[in-house]
């Protein structure tokens, strides 16, 4: 990395005024600005090198700040920048060790010393980055943006690291947030949460997850203000009537997780399981029809929570099965999740990792993908996922020259979602292909593949 420009680390008098200072910061802005500019139109490892010596740079002048710049124009200018740095895919790789040093150091100037460092190195590599109540509040919003926001194309142990770190911050936004979540700094940070929630990385880590959806959780929980005793329906009596069912959907549109559902549901016995289907999103798609057969109601949700709960509450179900991710999602699906809607409340497979959630009993899954989990664990056979074997019938069946194939040697197959392959499952992929002569992989991506990560 470039050289850093200690000079303003000494400076005094006039050179150390705010007025010098703010010129000097702007000088480095617009420097690492113009850097990122050429390296988005042109990216390649000429411009990577440019934009970190001129973050360092700039990190070296921020460094120097004086304190009582504390939440001025040009301190906020520098964050913003910061901000698309990091954006920019800059928190992706192994800092060098001096950068970590430096950090480390930095932390005794106060808030310059701890933004200087969101320049050098990303959080998830950083083991001593500060505690939250380390930082000053106003500061909160723009460190958890940097805490949070995930490496991109992350070589082998790096979703491990970034899950185990920002697992610690997420504990303590939770307990900051459930004392005093009308503090605008706490709102602040909540929102940085929200904003990488669901970051896709989640999916690659080899961690068991268990501790950060217990902590991701408790968060979710305190920002939707949800507070235990708010509902507690009581369990009604079985006596002569079959087990009220009931299944809340995002939508029931043609998709993968509903094509595994729709044969499950339709094995259920009528005379035992009373099946209630509601929908947040209703259509009129060929699948959605079938469903609405399965049932014996059909409800719309209306668009207001407290009268979604009222709906359930005069419907009365037995158990709730919510059939959809909200191990992930932060949306109005997820906060119905973290109500008691009925005395048992359960997850599918559909959902990548445990809930965390205070309100999810019970997680169906496969027995051959279980893991250590916040609720119960209900094990269904083999993966746990189910399809309508009719269907699959009534397909041709496929042939090694449709794909381009050889027409000899073992064939492996993955349908695996793209952001599901990290560094170590494509290190495995390369060992396994090679300890088997002449054999060939077949990915099949999804349709809503993101191209950019298949180009990957």
């Amino acid at each position: 990395m470039a050289t850093e420009p200690s000079a303003l680390q000494t400076l005094d008098g006039v050179e150390n005024t705010p007025s010098f200072a703010s010129l000097t910061v702007e000088s480095g802005l617009v420097n690492l600005r113009a850097t990122l500019d050429s390296h988005r139109l042109n990216p390649n490892p000429a411009s990577v090198f440019a934009v970190h010596a001129a973050a360092h740079r700039l990190a070296a002048i921020v460094a120097a700040m004086p304190r009582r710049l504390r939440e001025s124009q040009a301190a906020f200018e520098v964050l913003d920048t910061a901000k698309d740095l990091w954006t920019a895919g800059f928190v992706s790789t192994e800092p060098e060790a001096g950068d970590i040093e430096n950090a480390t150091n930095g932390l005794r100037h106060g808030w310059p010393g701890i933004v200087a460092a969101m320049f050098r190195t990303p959080c998830w590599a950083w083991a001593n980055s500060p505690r939250l109540e380390e930082v000053p509040d106003w500061l909160w919003g723009h460190f958890m943006q940097w805490v949070l926001t995930p490496p991109v194309g992350a070589g082998p142990g790096v979703a491990d690291k970034y899950v185990a770190r920002i697992t610690d911050y997420l504990w303590e936004l939770a307990g900051w947030m459930e004392r005093n979540r009308g503090s605008e700094a706490v709102r602040a940070a909540g929102n940085a949460f929200l904003d990488h929630a669901s970051t896709p990385l989640l999916l690659q880590t080899t961690r068991d997850l268990k501790a950060y959806s217990t902590a991701r959780g408790r968060l979710v929980a305190a920002i939707a203000y949800t507070r235990s005793g708010d509902s507690e329906p009581d369990a009604l009596s079985r006596t002569g009537r079959p087990l009220r069912v009931g299944v809340i959907a995002r939508d029931f549109a043609d998709s993968a997780d509903n094509r595994a559902l729709l044969p499950v549901l339709r094995s259920f016995d009528p005379a035992r399981v009373e099946l209630v289907l509601f929908v947040e999103n209703a259509g009129e798609s060929q699948i959605e029809n079938a469903f609405r057969q399965t049932a014996s109601a059909f409800h719309e949700f209306p668009a207001q929570r407290a009268a979604r709960l009222d709906l359930c509450a005069r419907v009365a179900c037995d158990v709730i099965v919510f059939a959809g991710d909200v191990a992930r999602a932060t949306d109005e699906f997820t906060g119905l999740a973290l109500q008691r809607i009925a005395p048992l409340q359960a997850v599918l497979p559909s959902n990548p990792f445990t809930t965390g959630l205070p309100g999810v009993d019970l997680r169906l899954v496969g027995e051959a993908t279980a893991e250590p989990s916040t609720e119960r664990v209900a094990l269904l056979p083999g993966s746990g996922l189910a399809f309508n074997a009719d269907e699959a019938a009534e397909l041709p069946p496929a042939t090694r020259s449709e794909f381009g194939l050889a027409d000899t040697g073992a064939i492996f197959v993955s349908a695996a979602h793209p952001d599901l392959l990290s560094a170590e499952i494509l290190g495995a992929w390369s060992r396994l292909l090679c300890a088997v002569p002449g054999s060939s992989l077949v990915v099949i991506l999804p349709e809503s593949a993101d191209p950019v990560l298949v180009g990957k």
